[in-house]
C-alpha cells in the first residue's frame, strides 16, 4: 500500500491554544522532503492554505528541482520531487483518491495524549 504523508499548517494550535495558520519554512520543505525519499514515501502533502506561503514554498521547490540547485545537488532534487503543495488536508486526499482509486487511511500525529490512540506497531500492521 502507497505510504503519503502530509505536513499541515491549518488548522494548529499556538502555545495559547488560539487556531492559528503557521508558515511553511525550508526546514520543513527539506526535512519532509529527505524523509520521503528516505522512508519511501508517495509524495508528502504540504498544506497551508495562504497563497504567499505556498508561492514561496513552490520557488523554493523549484530551485532544487528545475534551477541551479537541481544541478548542485542531484540527490536534493530526487527529494524535493515528493513533496506537493496544496491548501488543505481535504485536497490532498482528494488528490491521493483520484490516483490511487481509494480514499486514504488518515492518521495524524498529535502532541496531547487524549483521543484515540494508536501505538507504533498497530500502525505498522495497517
Amino acid at each position: 500500500m502507497p505510504l503519503y504523508t502530509g505536513l499541515c499548517h491549518y488548522p494548529v494550535y499556538d502555545k495559547n491554544k488560539n487556531v492559528i495558520c503557521a508558515q511553511i519554512t525550508p526546514i520543513d520543505l527539506h526535512d519532509m522532503a529527505r524523509l520521503s525519499v528516505t522512508f519511501g514515501v508517495e509524495a508528502c502533502y504540504i498544506i497551508n492554505p495562504l497563497k504567499d506561503q505556498l508561492e514561496i514554498a513552490q520557488r523554493i521547490i523549484e530551485h532544487w528541482i528545475l534551477g541551479f540547485g537541481a544541478s548542485y545537488n542531484p540527490h536534493r532534487k530526487l527529494a524535493m520531487e515528493r513533496l506537493r503543495l496544496c491548501h488543505s488536508l481535504e485536497d490532498a486526499m482528494e488528490e491521493i483518491r483520484l490516483k490511487q482509486g481509494f480514499t486514504p487511511l488518515l492518521i495524524a500525529t498529535d502532541a496531547s495524549q487524549k483521543g484515540r490512540l494508536l501505538s507504533y506497531a498497530k500502525v505498522r500492521a495497517m
